[in-house]
């Protein structure tokens, strides 16, 4: 079900960057301007990992590195599949990375 909504956001989207998280995920502040920079100044990445916060209850985070910061392209596509690997999946089946 998730997959039909990121992949409909996807269809949507007009930036060259896409990036993706859940309502219950939280990112370091200085990692927006990390993504700032490398948005601006990389030409030849399609992806990168950043570090997340996953909401697990009771005011408990857990630190996930995942491809959640991804360039908007042709062949990039979120499956059923576990969402933590699916877009690194998209990438290499279109040649991306």
């Amino acid at each position: 079900m998730f997959d039909l909504a990121r992949n409909k956001y996807l269809e949507y989207a007009h930036s060259e960057w896409i990036l993706a998280l859940d309502c219950d995920e939280r990112m370091y502040e200085r990692d927006l301007i990390r993504i700032k920079k490398v948005t601006d100044e990389d030409k030849d990445s399609n992806g990168f990992f950043i570090p997340s916060f996953q909401y697990y209850g009771n005011g408990q985070y857990a630190l996930f590195f995942i491809s959640r910061l991804y360039r908007k392209q042709e062949g990039i596509f979120v499956e059923t599949r576990r969402y933590i690997c699916s877009i690194c999946i998209s990438l290499l089946c279109a040649e991306k990375i």
